[in-house]
């Protein structure tokens, strides 16, 4: 009874998106339309064989679209079903910790788990984590099982060596990042079988277990059909993921260092941690996490101190196991975060959330089993109490606020991303492929949303062979082989293009400015841009649609300061209002100028 109820609650936010998505309409932007688009693509000829684009690679394989494509499927290829699907996965994987928790531990270790899971979520606005399906995001809860599947093979379960190991791989194939801290804390819990056989102490987990022989023979079994996708594209490619991978690993430039990932880790021990009200650390601007000080290591090793002195009292194996692989892991977190060779972005790293919550957890439960709690009926019951009360606060208090009452996410961006489409759909050509680009900055994800839109809508849209592995290689083409070109970006000052470029024409155009206004900023932007071509800085002509232009170009003689200053603040305006000056421009192929593409992120 209690067990549902703490289910319940701990599913309320997943529940909270079927009930409110089912049916209504989404516009995915940047990454997750990039996701919605090849979900759609699973039962095509042009299924995907590898996972999400990265740094110059996929991540290693497809097993999220696959996962995805049923809903998407009986959807009819609706965009909420890919978003709905995604909280899903996360609530399958929030559920089976819970279970496996209760089959291991019982009812105060599945509460302590579903528990230690609010707090991690906590560490991010949960309507974020839900309500955009992104494979970071779709990842997260599923470590947290991983770890009690690991936990359950050193108790002598046997076939969690499958199920972990096919977790493994779907973590792995969403994020690449994950590698490292599934495959370390695999190669321990086998080490420590493999020692317990040969010292005579192999725990049985009751019953009669399978052999070895049967286990492992699924286990194969399973990652050869779960990584044949993968295997296959690196063997009849011509650009082999795999090859890509290893490459750009080889090639990486410096790393964060262990001071570095020390602090980053460390970081979720401060006082309030991250995942018990307090905040992480991110740069001004570009949002970096910022490492504390590596001290904060001692909080880590304190409290694992604390369960492992817990452990050696109760004499309990499963304390000490859940405590050595909750240190195993925490190394491997700083280890691994010193490895990284990019800017420190948040969602790199999300395990280490996870990792963070699992040493408390573990810690926890020692102390839990030396107190005796659960032979102690009213112990038991104010600690069940309590728990259920933290788990309404991080479940239920966080389902109403960001998931019931924020609906949206995206606001006014994805408002404008619908409009945008809307606009463009109606000169998308019905008979003829279309090549779509992007053109400049594109953080925001117009050019990602409209090529998964037009798709959706049946139109032929095409990208630049450069672009197969983000869109699919059957979705390729050269202005030869298309009808039309359509440049699409954010940034109003490539209004220009047209000017620059005859023959084009504007098929789809927002701003938040009133027409008076917009037309000033474009007359402004358009004379900037010669002076700086004057005074020979080309260069910075990519930096007239920020705020910060004035900043940028302080040092540049020779240019307007009043109209450096009204840009500036004509873009703030823009900023503030949470839209964007967004333009879709079309060429015939044939007189289509060959402007250089954005990536699209």
């Amino acid at each position: 009874m209690l067990l549902g109820v703490g289910l319940f609650v701990a599913l309320l936010p997943v529940l909270a998106v079927i009930v409110l998505r089912t049916g209504h309409r989404y516009v995915p932007l940047g990454d997750e339309s990039l996701i919605d688009l090849r979900v759609r693509d699973v039962f095509t000829s042009n299924t995907p064989l590898v996972g999400a684009y990265s740094r110059g690679f996929n991540h290693p394989g497809p097993m999220l679209y696959w996962a995805l494509a049923p809903l998407s499927v009986l959807a009819g290829g609706a965009a909420w079903a890919t978003l709905v699907g995604a909280a899903a996965l996360q609530g399958l994987a929030i559920a089976a910790s819970g279970w496996m928790a209760f089959r291991r531990g019982g009812l105060l270790l599945a509460l302590g788990v579903l528990t230690a899971l609010g707090l991690a979520y906590s560490s991010f606005a949960i309507g974020n984590q839900l309500l955009q399906p992104w494979n970071p995001n779709v990842a997260f809860p599923f470590f947290m099982l991983f770890l009690l599947q690991v936990w359950s093979i050193t108790l002598g379960h046997r076939w969690q060596v499958l199920w972990a190991a096919i977790t493994a791989t779907f973590l792995v194939q969403l994020h690449v990042g994950y590698l490292a801290v599934v495959a370390v804390p695999l190669v321990w819990a086998i080490s420590v079988v493999v020692l317990d056989h040969r010292r005579g102490r192999d725990p049985i987990a009751g019953g009669d277990p399978p052999a070895w022989r049967r286990v492992v023979a699924w286990t194969a079994g399973s990652m050869a059909v779960l990584w044949s996708a993968v295997v296959y594209q690196q063997l009849t490619s011509a650009n082999g993921n795999l090859s890509a991978l290893v490459d750009y690993f080889r090639s990486s430039g410096a790393t964060a260092g262990l001071w570095v990932g020390a602090g980053v880790y460390g970081a979720e021990f401060r006082i309030p941690p991250p995942w018990l009200g307090g905040e992480t650390s991110l740069e001004f601007i570009n949002d970096h996490v910022q490492p504390s000080s590596s001290a904060w290591l001692l909080v880590t090793a304190a409290i694992l101190l604390v369960g492992f002195l817990a452990a050696r009292r109760t004499g309990r194996p499963g304390d000490t196991r859940m405590l050595q692989l909750a240190t195993v892991t925490a190394a491997t977190s700083v280890v691994a975060i010193s490895r990284v060779n990019v800017d420190l972005q948040d969602f790199l790293f999300y395990w280490r959330v996870v990792s963070a919550v699992f040493v408390v957890l573990a810690a926890a439960w020692a102390l839990v089993n030396w107190l005796r709690v659960d032979e102690r009926p009213v112990l038991r019951g104010v600690t069940i109490a309590v728990v259920l009360a933290i788990m309404v606060g991080f479940f239920g208090v966080r389902a109403r606020d960001d998931v019931w009452r924020h609906r949206d996410v995206g606001g006014v961006r994805d408002a404008y991303g619908a409009r945008l489409f809307e606009q463009a759909e109606r000169s998308a050509p019905t008979d003829a492929p279309v090549l779509v680009r992007g053109l400049g900055e594109s953080t925001v994800g117009f050019t990602q949303g409209l090529i998964d839109q037009l798709d959706r809508s049946g139109v032929r849209v095409r990208v630049d062979e450069t672009e197969g592995f983000r869109y699919g290689d059957g979705r390729t083409a050269t202005p030869a082989e298309v009808d039309q070109v359509w440049y699409v970006t954010q940034n109003g000052s490539n209004r220009s293009i047209l000017d620059d470029h005859p023959g084009g024409r504007l098929v789809a155009s927002l701003t938040p400015l009133s027409r008076s206004t917009e037309l000033e900023l474009q007359a402004l932007q358009t004379s900037m841009a010669d002076q700086l071509r004057a005074a020979d800085r080309a260069d910075l002509v990519p930096y007239l649609d920020t705020s910060l232009f004035s900043a940028i170009v302080k040092d540049v003689d020779g240019l307007d300061a009043h109209d450096v200053q009204r840009i500036s603040d004509l873009n703030r305006r823009v900023e503030m209002s949470g839209g964007c000056r967004c333009l879709v421009i079309a060429y015939p192929a044939a007189v289509a100028p060959d402007l250089p593409s954005s990536e699209g992120f």
